[in-house]
């Protein structure tokens, strides 16, 4: 700064860039019960959905490098919230491996030289999809039928799951007790799709 015949003394300043995502991707591992394969999709900052109980691994590639990479679950857009955990680096890249059970917001952080607080490098969120029970019905508008002693009845039952139907079983009682329950038949499909 000059000001008349003055001036101050001169400060070298050097502008570091910020670490950008090169690349990202989420590799899903679904529950085993649920039958589907594993799959990948693009990663943070993206928005992932996947049901309930998924393993996913989180990859992504920054240019420039960062010493430290830490993935915040549960922000919620709270500043500080939630748990963190740091990245991996592997293979030229970092990665994190989590079981998502709920949903909740996601951020990146990455720590830079010289710098007390670390930046958010992205933020997302994950939907944790719950797994609905299965559900059986009856399909007739009359429930209540009487039938002969050796006469036979036709019974129509409908079977749905969100993950597919292994297998069906329609069981005879006599009044309420369990002990007299028989399996009349079974139906059993190849397993969730």
């Amino acid at each position: 700064v000059w000001a008349g015949d003055s001036r101050s003394s001169s400060v070298r300043v050097d502008v570091l860039p910020l670490p950008q995502m090169k690349g990202s991707a989420f590799q899903v591992t679904p529950p085993a019960y649920t039958g589907l394969k594993p799959y990948a999709q693009p990663g943070p900052p993206e928005t992932l959905e996947v049901p309930a109980g998924s393993t996913v691994k989180a990859t992504l590639e920054l240019s420039p490098e960062s010493p430290k990479v830490v993935w915040r679950n549960g922000t919620n857009g709270a500043k500080g919230a939630g748990t963190t955990d740091e990245m991996t680096h592997a293979g030229g890249g970092w990665q994190i491996t989590r079981l998502v059970n709920e949903s909740g917001a996601y951020e990146l952080l990455v720590t830079l030289p010289g710098l007390a607080e670390p930046r958010v490098l992205g933020q997302g969120q994950i939907t944790a999809v719950p797994d609905h029970p299965p559900e059986v019905d009856f399909v007739t508008q009359d429930r209540n039928r009487a039938v002969n002693p050796g006469g036979s009845l036709a019974v129509t039952i409908r079977a749905t799951d969100d993950y597919g139907v292994a297998s069906i079983s329609v069981r005879l009682a006599s009044g309420d007790d369990p002990a007299t329950a028989r399996v009349l038949k079974t139906w059993t499909y190849v397993g969730p799709p």
